[in-house]
C-alpha cells in the first residue's frame, strides 16, 4: 500500500493485559521478501515500544522469518493462514511492564508492493493460572425471557479456574439496576471443574427488557476478568395483569382542577383501568380510598382488550375533608401477575372556597380560578332554583366594568371572564339572585 521508503504504519489495535502467559493469533502475509513485513511490539517498563521475540525464538511457534534491515519480521509469503504463538514471562521478556499493551506494526520500502500485505485474525491472550480464581461461566435459568411479575429462579454454573481446590464462593446476581443478591456456594470444587449453583432468593420478572448479570466475589481472586457472565432477558406479557394508571375527582358543584375538591361537598371518583396482560378482561373489583375514610370497593364489568384502558366512575361518592389528603385507586384482578401496577395514588386538597348566602341557602359564590388573573379566569356559582342572575365586575372605586344577565336553572354555573384588557389591580365581582347579592375580590396581575 505504501510508496514511501521505510514507512512505519500506525498500530492497528492495542491490547491491555496483566500477567500475560502467551500471545496467540492466526495470520496471513504476502509481502516482498526481505523488504516488507510485520512484527509485534510491546510497551516496556520505560514506556517505550520494544519488538516482541525474534526469528527462530525458542519460546515461540512460527515466529518471524526475516530481518528488515534491523527489526525482525514476518516477511515473504506464509502460504496461507498460519498460527503463531509466543510465551511471555519475566525470563524471556524481562523489560515488559506488569500492565502492558501490544501492537502490530507493518513496514515496507518504496518498491515491490504487489502482495496482499498482512492479515491478522483470531487473536487471544492467555494468562497463567492463579492459585485462587473462580467465575460464573453460564446462566442456566432464566433462559431468554421472563413473564412480568412471576417469580424467577437464578441458576448458574461456577468454574474453578485456579490451582487450589475451593470450598466456599460468594455468588451474586443483579437484575437491571436493582440491588444485588448475594449468596454463598459451599462444597468442594477441584481445579478446572464446574458446579451448578441455584440461588434460594427469587425475583419478580420486571415489566421491561433487562440485563441479568451474575458474578463471583472470591477473596484474593487472581483474575477478575472471568468472574462475570451477563445475559439480556426479554419481558413476556402475562395473561392476567391490570392496574390503575390515573385517578381524578369529579366535583359535582363546580368544574375545578383535577386535584382540588370543595370542603364538605360530595365528590365522585374516576379512575382509568389499564389491561397490562395478554388476555381480554371482562370483570374485576376496583377500589378507591380517600384519606382515612373506609375504602370503597365496586365491580367493573365490560370488555377490555390487551393494552387498552377504560374509564370507571364509582357510584359511591365521598365528602371532602379540608386540607390535603391522599386518594388511591386499586384493582383486584384474579390471578393478577404484577401487583406493583395495581395501585395509583394522588394528593388532593379540600378547600373552603365558596361563600354562601345566610338568607338564601344554596346560593353560593366561589373564588375565581386562577387568581391572580393574567388573561382568562373562571368564576363558579350555585343557585338553589331557576331564575334570573346578574353578574357584575367593578373596580376599587365602584365603577362598573362588566355586567351580564342570565337565565339559570338550579345548580352550578360558570362565568368565563377575559381580563386581558383590564389593567393590573384589585377588582370585585358579584352575583345577584332572587334579591340576594354575594361579592368576592380578585386580583389582576400582568
Amino acid at each position: 500500500e505504501n510508496t514511501a521508503e521505510d514507512m512505519l504504519y500506525t498500530p492497528r489495535f492495542a491490547i491491555t493485559s496483566k500477567g500475560v502467559d502467551s500471545l496467540v493469533f492466526w495470520h496471513y502475509y504476502d509481502t516482498e521478501n526481505g523488504s516488507d513485513g510485520g512484527y509485534v511490539q510491546y510497551l516496556n517498563v520505560s514506556g517505550n515500544w520494544s519488538t516482541l521475540g525474534q526469528a527462530n525464538d525458542t519460546t515461540a511457534v512460527n515466529w518471524y522469518t526475516d530481518t528488515l534491515n534491523g527489526p525482525e519480521a514476518f516477511s515473504g509469503n506464509s502460504g496461507g493462514w498460519i498460527r503463531s504463538a509466543i510465551s511471555i514471562d519475566s525470563s524471556n521478556v524481562p523489560t515488559m511492564a506488569s500492565i502492558t499493551q501490544f501492537r502490530f506494526v507493518f513496514t515496507s520500502d518504496g518498491s515491490g508492493n504487489g502482495g496482499d500485505g498482512w492479515a491478522i485474525d483470531d487473536l487471544w491472550v492467555k494468562i497463567p493460572k492463579q492459585p485462587i480464581d473462580a467465575g460464573v461461566t453460564a446462566i442456566n435459568t432464566p433462559v431468554d425471557s421472563t413473564v412480568v411479575g412471576t417469580q424467577q429462579t437464578v441458576s448458574v454454573d461456577i468454574r474453578n479456574f485456579g490451582l487450589d481446590t475451593l470450598t466456599s464462593i460468594p455468588v451474586t446476581y443483579k437484575v437491571g439496576n436493582s440491588q444485588p443478591v448475594t449468596e454463598t456456594w459451599t462444597g468442594s470444587l477441584n481445579p478446572d471443574n464446574t458446579t451448578t449453583f441455584i440461588f434460594s432468593q427469587t425475583y419478580a420478572g420486571p415489566g421491561v427488557d433487562y440485563k441479568l448479570c451474575t458474578y463471583t466475589d472470591l477473596a484474593q481472586d487472581g483474575n477478575n476478568a472471568n468472574d462475570t457472565t451477563c445475559r439480556m432477558i426479554d419481558k413476556k406479557t402475562p395473561p392476567y395483569d391490570a392496574g390503575i394508571v390515573a385517578i381524578d375527582p369529579i366535583i359535582q358543584y363546580q368544574g375545578g382542577t383535577t386535584d382540588t375538591t370543595w370542603f364538605q361537598k360530595d365528590v365522585e371518583v374516576k379512575v382509568w383501568i389499564k389491561n397490562f396482560g395478554s388476555n381480554t378482561l371482562t370483570s374485576m373489583d376496583v377500589e378507591y380510598e380517600a384519606g382515612t375514610l373506609t375504602p370503597v370497593t365496586e365491580t367493573w364489568t365490560g370488555t377490555l382488550a390487551s393494552g387498552d384502558s377504560v374509564e370507571y366512575i364509582f357510584n359511591q361518592t365521598f365528602t371532602s375533608s379540608i386540607g390535603t389528603y391522599t386518594v388511591c385507586g386499586r384493582t383486584y384482578l384474579t390471578n393478577d401477575a404484577d401487583p406493583s401496577n395495581d395501585e395509583y395514588c394522588e394528593t388532593w386538597e379540600g378547600i373552603q372556597n365558596g361563600i354562601e348566602s345566610d338568607e338564601l341557602p344554596g346560593f353560593v359564590l366561589y373564588q375565581n380560578k386562577p387568581n391572580p388573573v393574567d388573561e382568562q379566569t373562571s368564576i363558579d356559582f350555585e343557585v338553589p332554583k331557576a331564575g334570573k342572575a346578574e353578574f357584575e365586575v367593578v373596580d376599587m372605586f365602584g365603577r362598573e366594568l362588566y355586567t351580564e344577565e342570565m337565565s339559570v336553572n338550579a345548580g352550578s354555573h360558570t362565568v368565563k371572564l377575559n381580563g386581558k384588557d383590564m389593567p393590573s389591580g384589585i377588582y370585585y365581582y358579584s352575583v345577584t339572585f332572587d334579591g340576594h347579592r354575594l361579592v368576592r375580590k380578585m386580583v389582576i396581575s400582568k
